[in-house]
């Protein structure tokens, strides 16, 4: 089999579109916020073409991700200001967090799934197009074969024209917005723990902070 996990990107703007819809509640009314601070973020340009991004030329992803899930689980350690997650935090452009049902999460974020990679493949692939494909993987840098579940397979990279970039153009939850971004119908927000703070589901230095106060001292020794 001949197989395309690739893409090298040309220099024709594009930009794949997507509509972040009202039964994601939470996860949309985080983009549309994060957003809202920074505008920059509205359209992001697609940073590779592969089919999936490896961890092995992501070194600090595994780095992160151990002590990050103990902490989850366990609240083994502190996260200290050289972890990716805390790199620019509290300032202009930095990161933003919000906890927010799994759900929600993991339905939004299909929106950008294949998003640099599948829609620029329509020229040369589908149905009646197979010629079209096998003229595009010759045409492209290949790598070695192997054997996968007893098929031999040959992947290779393909340049296409584009320079494809991603963004949100429609937000079904603009036509009645919520409050502060839906902060108060945020189910992960522990309302017993602290009734008058929804902005305890964001980081504690996030940019609400600056207009509204923390229920609690966390820095306090219990």
């Amino acid at each position: 089999d001949h197989v395309i996990t690739s893409l090298a990107f040309g220099a024709k703007p594009t930009t794949v579109e997507a509509t972040c819809k009202k039964e994601w509640g939470q996860a949309c009314y985080h983009y549309s916020s994060a957003i809202a601070q920074n505008p920059a973020w509205g359209t992001l340009k697609c940073a590779h073409g592969s089919i999936s991004n490896k961890e092995i030329g992501r070194p600090g992803v595994n780095k992160w991700k151990r002590p990050t899930r103990q902490d989850v689980e366990g609240a083994k350690r502190p996260r200290p200001q050289s972890d990716p997650e805390m790199v620019n935090s509290g300032k202009p452009g930095g990161q933003l967090m919000r906890f927010l049902p799994d759900k929600q999460n993991q339905g939004a974020g299909k929106m950008w799934l294949g998003a640099c990679f599948a829609p620029h493949l329509k020229e040369f692939s589908g149905p009646g197009k197979e010629d079209d494909f096998e003229d595009k993987w010759k045409s492209g840098k290949k790598g070695p074969p192997f054997v996968k579940a007893g098929i031999v397979q040959r992947e290779a990279e393909v340049s296409v024209d584009v320079l494809p970039s991603f963004r949100i153009s429609k937000w079904e939850h603009a036509a009645n917005p919520p409050r502060d971004a839906g902060m108060w119908d945020n189910p992960c927000w522990p309302k017993k723990l602290a009734p008058k703070d929804p902005g305890f589901t964001l980081w504690s230095w996030d940019t609400w902070y600056k207009t509204h106060t923390h229920e609690h001292d966390f820095s306090r020794p219990v």
